[in-house]
């Protein structure tokens, strides 16, 4: 398998993650966590836009039958409106400031918005129950799913939405669970797939065969695993820290990356320039397309 690097967009983020594709506008939107903007690009105009927020937005997701967003900031859920930047909170999850915060975040096969904590700097000594992944449903609310958790990432399904992809970062494994479609269990929680030290898996998506497609922070690489999780394509990235993957175009037969600079020595800044940009890759594979939230 060959992927062609057909785009980059110079955006120098320090912390581009989220990324995902808006079929109906044929967008591309993703957020710099730590420079507290939405980004979005047009596909067939080529307009690159960013949009200033009112606290760090970490995942999002699209609303059926909507132009706002579900979005996961530091904080807590809300419904988020870029281009007004009206905000209504839905519910507030962590205190600003306290050492852990929201991160990864996706909709499932059902509609429902997953989004996962993560501990920041000495957040561990203050928060020793460590963090959570919660499940945001529009008829049920919020639940939790799994406790903890050091940073929550990797987040996505199967095809059939029978299986969740899951990663704790740190601990350096992708694990796998068993969906209930029915009740939204989950069980059965095994590891699918692990790095090696120092190579963190960040997010993923799944493609149409199946197969899963991480971004792994210190590697400089994406990983395409099959469904048992064998390895079965290694794509190198023009920078190390790779951090979220999705699908996008008319066919969803591109491959989109978004990447990081966050705490990069100087060195390695002027060695690895296009860090925090976005790759966008021809493939000869297709994805999925994006699930939207259901109110």
């Amino acid at each position: 398998m060959n992927l062609d690097l057909i785009k980059t967009l110079n955006v120098a983020n320090t912390l581009g993650e989220g990324v995902l594709w808006d079929d109906i506008t044929e967008t591309i939107w993703w957020t710099d966590i730590e420079g507290k903007k939405l980004f979005s690009y047009r596909f067939n105009t080529e307009n690159l836009q960013f949009h200033e927020l009112p606290e760090r937005l970490c995942s999002f997701a699209l609303i059926e039958k909507s132009s706002h967003f579900l979005a996961a900031f530091e904080t807590g859920l809300a419904r988020f409106d870029p281009l007004t930047q009206s905000l209504e909170w839905i519910e507030k999850i962590y205190v600003k400031g306290a050492g852990i915060r929201l991160n990864d975040g996706r909709v499932d096969r059902q509609g429902q918005f997953w989004v996962g904590g993560m501990l920041e700097g000495g957040g561990q000594n203050e928060h020793p129950e460590l963090a959570s992944l919660f499940c945001y449903s529009g008829k049920k609310g919020l639940s939790v799913k799994e406790k903890g958790i050091l940073i929550s990432n990797s987040l996505s399904w199967s095809p059939d939405g029978l299986t969740l992809y899951f990663a704790d970062s740190p601990r350096n494994v992708i694990f796998a669970y068993d969906v209930s479609f029915e009740t939204g269990d989950i069980k059965n929680k095994r590891i699918f797939a692990t790095t090696p030290p120092g190579v963190h898996p960040d997010g993923s998506c799944v493609d149409a065969e199946g197969y899963l497609w991480n971004a792994q922070w210190g590697a400089g690489h994406v990983v395409r695993y099959a469904p048992n999780g064998t390895i079965d394509y290694v794509l190198d990235i023009p920078c190390p820290q790779p951090t979220c993957v999705s699908f996008g175009g008319a066919n969803l037969d591109h491959l989109i990356v978004t990447s990081a600079r966050l705490d990069m020595a100087p060195a390695d800044a002027i060695t690895y320039p296009h860090s925090g940009d976005l790759f966008i890759y021809k493939t000869p594979t297709k994805g999925l397309k994006e699930q939207r939230f259901k109110i």
